[in-house]
């Protein structure tokens, strides 16, 4: 633009608003601003949000003034298309340049629209959207197994014995007990595998005690939390998938 004959702001999304009060010095209205702006938009019904935004600022002190403290002032902020439209029904030479300068205005920002730059602009962003949506997707697929188990598992209210356990997890027995013995999650205790007392009071066993055939018996089971907790713990999801061929799998 060779000549700002109204100062023009830049707002959000590309949008551009003019200072009512500007507008209305450069078109020399015969009114005061307060009224003008009142008048304008009662009789051609402007909406407030849609055609211009109002904003209480304070003035500047004037120096040597008896007024010398700061002044509320109500601007009024204009979208392009309202100070148009404004320019266009004072119906005077200074109207028309008005209107003719928006005009200009309005073409030069839709050729910045729609310049290589801006175009190249939006393709990067189309570009970053993309990335960030296969991302989600990877993520969601990664997570797949373990909602799956926790939607099978974890929401029942059931308990699950050792063997019941390993073959739930995809493990041999053995190869669970082994760990889980490792990993202080079991221990023997006269030949049967029982848990400690901290994992018991986090809620992850529940213990059954009582006798048979004359023989007292405690069995420990793991709960349905307990069930999550063991799967997380071990890292049984990161073991089979790094170790495929060599971690014995239930049924081989």
């Amino acid at each position: 633009m060779k000549e700002e004959i109204i100062p023009i702001t830049e707002v959000e999304n590309g949008k551009r608003s003019v200072n009512a009060r500007d507008l209305h010095s450069f078109l020399e209205a015969g009114k005061d601003f307060s009224n003008w702006i009142k008048d304008r938009i009662s009789l051609y019904g402007f909406s407030e949000g849609e055609d211009f935004v109002i904003v209480e600022v304070l003035s500047s002190p004037i120096s040597g003034s008896p007024k010398s403290r700061p002044q509320k002032l109500i601007e009024y902020h204009l979208s392009l298309n309202m100070a148009k439209e404004l320019s266009m029904v004072e119906r005077n030479e200074k109207g028309k340049q008005a209107r003719q300068y928006f005009i200009r205005c309005e073409e030069e920002l839709q050729k910045q629209m729609n310049s290589p730059q801006n175009f190249a602009n939006s393709l990067r962003l189309l570009a970053d959207k993309i990335e960030e949506a296969e991302k989600l997707k990877a993520i969601t697929e990664a997570q797949a197994p373990a909602v799956d188990f926790v939607n099978r598992y974890v929401k029942s209210e059931g308990l699950f014995g050792i063997r019941e356990t390993a073959k739930i997890l995809g493990l041999q027995q053995r190869f669970f007990v082994d760990m889980c013995i490792e990993r202080k999650v079991l221990f023997r205790e006269n030949g049967s595998l029982q848990s400690f007392a901290g994992w018991i009071d986090a809620g992850y066993f529940e213990v059954k005690t009582g006798e048979a055939n004359d023989h007292a018996f405690k069995q420990t089971r793991f709960t349905s939390k307990g069930l999550e907790w063991v799967r997380r713990y071990l890292k049984i999801d990161a073991l089979l998938a790094t170790s495929e061929n060599t971690i014995p799998k239930e049924g081989k």
